[in-house]
C-alpha cells in the first residue's frame, strides 16, 4: 500500500479568476432581479437590455460582456391626455407672456407722474422743546458731632504664670544581666540506617496457552428455503380441488336457471358471490396447508443444524478447558515463585525495620539530652528576667511620688491664672460699658443731622417737580407739531404706491405668464429591489481544501494503525518526531531512553512514548521506515530496556 499524497491547494489565481466571474455573474443576476417592470393605474414602467459593454478581468484577461439596460416610462391615456392639456396650457401661458413682453418698452419709457399727490410735511413748522433745568441740588451735613472716645484696650490684669515647679528627675532603670542566647551541643543526630540486603524481583510470568484447538465449522445456514417443496403440495392440492370447484359453480349456475334466477339480477351475485367466497376460502387453505408442509421441513433442517452446532460446541468447550488447565498449571508454578519471592522480601523488610528502629532511638537520646540544655538555658534566662522585674518595680514607685509632686505644682499655677482671668473679665466689662454710652451719643447726633438734610431735600423735589411740569408742557407741543409732519408724510406716500401699483400691474401679469410655463422634470418610481447574496467561492474552495486535508490526515492515521497491526501484533507503532506536535519529555526508562507526550499532527488525544530517531541510536533493530516514516517495535525496545 503507498503512501497517501498530501492534497494540492488551489491556485489562487484561479480562485481569484473565479470569485471574479462568479460576482459578476452574481451582479448581472441582482440587476436583472432590480429591474422590476411596473403596472400602476396611471402608467406602467418598463426595463429593456438595450446593449453591452466588455469587461477585462484585469488577474487573467478574461473579458465579460456586461449588459446595459434602458427604462421606458408611459402613461394610460387618461393620464397621457391631462399631461398634453397641461403641456398646451403652459405652452399657450408661455406664448401670452411672449406677446405681453413687448409692451415692456412702452410701459417702462413712461416716467412716474406725481402731478396733483399731496405735500410733503413741513419740518421748519415744528416747534423747538425750551426745556428748563433743576441746578444744583442742596447742602446738606456730612459731619457728626463728637461724641466722645472709644475705649480700645482692657486694663492689664496681671502676669500669668506659665511655669510648673519641677517634680524632681525621674529614675531610669539599670541594665539588666546578660541572657544566656546559645543552648549547648547535644551530640550529632543519625541520618542513615544501616545496610540491609537487596530485595529480590519476580522474574516474567510463564508462557500461557493464548489459543484454543479449532472445533469445526459452525452450521449457519439450512442450505435451502424449501420454496420447491412448498410449490409442489400447493399445485397438488389445487390439481385436485380446481375440477370439484368447476362442477360445483356448473351445478349452482344450473339450480339458479332451473328456479328462475336470471344472470345479472341481485339474488344471482349474491349466490354466486357466497360460491366465490367458498372457492377463496378453499383456495386460501390449499395454500396455507402448503405453507404448513414448509415450515415441517424448514424446522427439521433447524434441528439438524443445531444438532451440529451443538456438537461443535461441546467440543469447543472440552478444547477451552484443556487449554485452561494447561494455564492453570503454569500460574500456580508462577504463584510458587512469588510466595518464594515474597518471604525474601519480607525478610528484607523485617531487617530494614530493625536499622530504622536503632538510628530512632540512638536520635532519641539526642534530643532528650538537647531538651535538658534548652531546660538549663530557660531556668537561667528567667531568673535574670525576676531580677530586672524588681528593679523596674523600685524605679516605678520613686517616679509615682515625682508625678505627684509635678501634679500639685500644675494645680497652683491653674488657681494663679483662674484668678488673672477673673481681673481681666471685670476690667473689660468696665470698658464695654464706657463704649456703649459714647456709641448712644453718637447715634442721637446722627439722628438729628439726618433730620435736618431730609428737611432740605424735601425743598429741593418741590423745585424739582414745578420744572417737570413746565418740561412736559413743552414737549407735548413739540409731539403735536411732529404728528401733523408725519401725518402729511404718510398722505403722500401712500399716493405714491397707488401710482407705482398701477404702474405696475402690467409688468406683475406679465411675469406671472410667463412663470407659469416653467419646463418640469418627469417623477420616476423607485422599485423594491430583490437582494441576491454573492456566492463565496473562495470560503467553499477554502473548506474544500480543509476537508481534503483531514481526508490526507486520516488515511495517514488509518495506514499508521493497518501498519502498527502488521509488525508484531500493535507493537511497532509511529513515533517518528517529524510526525508529532506538543512534544514535552516527562521521564526516562531504566536504561537512559527519554519518554515524551505529544500528540500526532493528525490529530486525536495526548500520547506517551519514545522518539524513533532517538531509540534508533540505541535500538537500531527496534526501529523499522516505512514510506520514509520511522516506527518502533516497543516488545524489542522497552524488553530490553527491562532486562
Amino acid at each position: 500500500m503507498g503512501k497517501p499524497k498530501a492534497p494540492k491547494p488551489a491556485d489562487p489565481k484561479e480562485t481569484g479568476a473565479a470569485q471574479t466571474a462568479t460576482n459578476i455573474g452574481t451582479a448581472i443576476a441582482q440587476q436583472n432581479l432590480n429591474n422590476v417592470n411596473q403596472v400602476t393605474p396611471y402608467g406602467n414602467l418598463t426595463y429593456e437590455q438595450t446593449g453591452t459593454y466588455e469587461y477585462r478581468d484585469p488577474l487573467n484577461g478574461q473579458v465579460h460582456d456586461i449588459p446595459t439596460y434602458t427604462a421606458t416610462q408611459t402613461l394610460n391615456e387618461e393620464q397621457q391626455a391631462i399631461l398634453d392639456q397641461n403641456n398646451r396650457a403652459s405652452l399657450n401661458l408661455a406664448t401670452l407672456g411672449a406677446d405681453q413682453s413687448g409692451r415692456l418698452n412702452e410701459l417702462l419709457g413712461r416716467p412716474v407722474n406725481t402731478a396733483g399727490l399731496p405735500e410733503a410735511g413741513d419740518a421748519g413748522a415744528i416747534r423747538r422743546t425750551d426745556l428748563q433745568r433743576t441746578g444744583t441740588g442742596p447742602t446738606l451735613r456730612t459731619s457728626i458731632g463728637d461724641p466722645g472716645k472709644v475705649r480700645s484696650s482692657i486694663a492689664d490684669a496681671g502676669p500669668l504664670q506659665r511655669q510648673i515647679g519641677s517634680g524632681g528627675p525621674i529614675r531610669g532603670v539599670g541594665q539588666g544581666a546578660d541572657l544566656q542566647n546559645s543552648i549547648a551541643d547535644a551530640g550529632d543526630i543519625r541520618r542513615d540506617i544501616g545496610p540491609v540486603g537487596e530485595i529480590e524481583r519476580a522474574g516474567n510470568g510463564p508462557q500461557l496457552v493464548d489459543q484454543i484447538a479449532d472445533a469445526g465449522n459452525i452450521t449457519r445456514t439450512y442450505g435451502t428455503d424449501f420454496s420447491a417443496d412448498r410449490q409442489r403440495v400447493e399445485d397438488a392440492l389445487f390439481a385436485r380441488m380446481n375440477p370439484q370447484l368447476e362442477k360445483d359453480r356448473e351445478r349452482l349456475e344450473s339450480r339458479l336457471a332451473s328456479q328462475g334466477i336470471r344472470m345479472g339480477s341481485e339474488a344471482y351475485k349474491d349466490a354466486m358471490g357466497d360460491f366465490n367466497r367458498q372457492t377463496n376460502d378453499a383456495r386460501f387453505g390449499a395454500i396455507l396447508s402448503a405453507g404448513q408442509e414448509q415450515s415441517r421441513l424448514a424446522d427439521l433442517e433447524a434441528r439438524r443444524a443445531g444438532f451440529e452446532n451443538a456438537a461443535q460446541a461441546q467440543q469447543f468447550g472440552q478444547n477451552a478447558q484443556s487449554a485452561g488447565f494447561t494455564n492453570t498449571a503454569r500460574q500456580q508454578g508462577f504463584q510458587n515463585d512469588l510466595s518464594r519471592v515474597q518471604v525474601n522480601n519480607a525478610a528484607q523488610g523485617q531487617e530494614f525495620g530493625q536499622q530504622s528502629e536503632r538510628t530512632a532511638v540512638a536520635n532519641d537520646a539526642q534530643r532528650q539530652q538537647f531538651d535538658q540544655n534548652t531546660a538549663e538555658a530557660d531556668f537561667r534566662n528567667t531568673s535574670l528576667t525576676q531580677e530586672l522585674d524588681n528593679r523596674l518595680a523600685a524605679t516605678g514607685f520613686n517616679n509615682d511620688a515625682q508625678a505627684q509632686r509635678f501634679a500639685q505644682g500644675t494645680q497652683r499655677a491653674e488657681f494663679a491664672n483662674r484668678t488673672q482671668q477673673q481681673q481681666f473679665d471685670q476690667n473689660a466689662t468696665e470698658a464695654g460699658f464706657e463704649n456703649s454710652s459714647q456709641a448712644q451719643r453718637f447715634q442721637q447726633e446722627a439722628a438729628r443731622a439726618g433730620f435736618s438734610n431730609d428737611a432740605t431735600q424735601q425743598m429741593f423735589q418741590n423745585r424739582v417737580q414745578g420744572i417737570t411740569m413746565g418740561n412736559q408742557a413743552s414737549v407735548q407741543e413739540t409731539n403735536a407739531d411732529i404728528a401733523r409732519f408725519n401725518a402729511a408724510n404718510t398722505s403722500r406716500d401712500r399716493a405714491l404706491q397707488e401710482r407705482f401699483a398701477v404702474r405696475n400691474q402690467p409688468l406683475n401679469e406679465i411675469t406671472a405668464l410667463m412663470s407659469g410655463s416653467q419646463v418640469k422634470d418627469p417623477t420616476f418610481i423607485t422599485p423594491d429591489t430583490a437582494q441576491m447574496a454573492t456566492t463565496d467561492f473562495a470560503g467553499i474552495q477554502a473548506n474544500y481544501d480543509q476537508l481534503m486535508q483531514r481526508r490526507y490526515e486520516q488515511q495517514m492515521a488509518q495506514r499508521n494503525s493497518l501498519f502498527g497491526g502488521v509488525l508484531g501484533f500493535g507493537a511497532a507503532l509511529l513515533s517518528d518526531k517529524r510526525a508529532k506536535t506538543d512534544i514535552e519529555e516527562v521521564g526516562k526508562t531504566k536504561d537512559g531512553q527519554k519518554i515524551y507526550s505529544y500528540r500526532y499532527k493528525s490529530g486525536g488525544p495526548v500520547q506517551i512514548g519514545l522518539m524513533a530517531q532517538e531509540v534508533e541510536k540505541k535500538r537500531p533493530d527496534a526501529v523499522v521506515e516505512v514510506d520514509g516514516m520511522k516506527m518502533v517495535d516497543y516488545g524489542i525496545a522497552l524488553g530490553r530496556a527491562a532486562a
